[in-house]
């Protein structure tokens, strides 16, 4: 999820404080704002919600699960020679 709230400079120590317990990324920062990104289980993006939103929620970008296969590991060659 990626999440911009209002972040005045004198409430980004908090922002940032709650931020970093449910180990989100600060993505961008502007004047007045800041963008994080959190990913986990649903339960823990909303408890983020809740805890970030009284800030003032400005966008919020939410997708469902995605993922990618993992390539396979190449086979070490025994050199020859």
């Amino acid at each position: 999820m990626l999440f911009r709230s209002n972040a005045p400079p004198s409430k980004r120590g908090e922002i940032l404080e709650v931020a970093s317990i449910f180990k989100a990324t600060a993505v961008d920062v502007a004047a007045n704002s800041m963008t994080f990104q959190v990913t986990g289980q649903p339960a823990k993006v909303n408890d983020f919600l809740d805890l970030i939103r009284p800030y003032g929620m400005i966008d919020l970008v939410k997708s469902g699960r995605i993922a990618l296969p993992r390539e396979p590991k190449a086979r070490k060659l025994k050199a020859t020679g």
